[in-house]
């Protein structure tokens, strides 16, 4: 007999599976596994199950002919060349947990060898029993009620221990995962920077609240000497106006209102420029583009009206 028979919890949910499908009529086959030393001492782990399709039953046992074996036999070698035959298997439908007088010849004549195995189970009244060979006789070593299929079943003698599963190449998946880590690193700083690129908009300007004063952006270095005297989109003097045709190229961060302030001395003067330029959106320029600046007449603004007297701050 052997020392110790574990089932694996995979074949019994699908010895029940066939069970389920067989609606009522026994079912048998081989059970598959390995088996660690030799005679009594002897470790039996059942890993797989191979159902004998077709198999004739005989009273509340199934019929194994020698063709029927042979067959079996080399789905076994094709299917699960690691395994060793370790046993059979066959079900009852209410009759009970039991190996019969035929079954018990079955084993005999079929699995001679001393760690050889039988498993009966009841699908109907859920109950199963593991036997094992013990001199001439065969005996039952587990009797007991169905827990689910998803139990496993063991002899109740010391069984092997579980299958331990570790990667055969460890490195290589550490070496995927990095290489995710380090593409999601580059697609969320590439994100980053096209948001940070194109958030400003280029050439959509702050609209500039109606009857409100629009801070003059202060130009970067290259800029100041893009503005000085010689510059065409420089004007005269602080107020004192444009030549007549005088062209001037919006530049990032340029307003009209900050135009006519500092051609005109007040940036109210934005809506003359908007006018000669027939501009459908006066609060919306865009860098590079070219407008023309109206002519400042002596005491009139850009179209020749009066130009208001200048108001008296508060607290003057």
């Amino acid at each position: 007999m052997p020392a110790g028979v574990h089932i694996a919890r995979t074949v019994r949910s699908e010895i029940l599976a066939w069970a389920r499908q067989a609606e009522g009529r026994e079912i048998g086959g081989l059970l598959l596994g390995r088996v660690r030393g030799e005679g009594e001492r002897a470790l039996v782990r059942v890993e797989a199950a191979l159902l004998a399709q077709g198999a004739d039953s005989v009273g509340s046992s199934i019929r194994f002919t020698p063709e029927l074996l042979a067959e079996l036999g080399t789905r076994a070698k094709k299917e699960y060349p690691a395994f060793r035959v370790v046993g059979w298997f066959h079900t009852h439908s209410g009759l009970g947990a039991f190996l019969s007088g035929y079954d018990a010849a079955v084993h005999k004549e079929h699995f001679p060898e001393p760690w050889q195995v039988a498993l009966v189970l009841d699908t109907e009244l859920e109950r199963e029993a593991l036997y094992i060979r013990e001199g001439a006789e065969m005996v039952p070593v587990g009797s007991y009620a169905s827990s689910g299929a998803g139990s496993e079943t063991s002899s109740g003698m010391p069984t092997l221990p579980h299958a331990r599963y570790r990667l055969a190449r460890p490195g290589r998946l550490l070496g995927v995962l990095l290489l995710a880590a380090l593409v999601l690193m580059f697609a969320l700083t590439g994100r980053a920077w096209w948001n940070r690129r194109h958030s400003t908009g280029a050439g959509v300007q702050t609209p500039v609240p109606a009857g409100s004063v629009a801070p003059e952006p202060v130009p970067a270095a290259e800029e100041k000497v893009a503005e000085a005297p010689s510059d065409s989109n420089a004007p005269l003097g602080k107020g004192q106006g444009a030549p007549a045709g005088q062209k001037y190229i919006i530049r990032p961060g340029d307003t009209l209102w900050g135009i006519s302030e500092r051609f005109y001395g007040k940036g109210s003067f934005y809506q003359e420029i908007s006018r000669l330029n027939r501009l459908t959106n006066p609060r919306l320029v865009y860098p590079g583009e070219e407008i023309i600046l109206p002519e400042k007449k002596t005491g009139t603004g850009p179209s020749g009206t009066a130009v208001p007297p200048p108001q008296t701050p508060p607290g003057a």
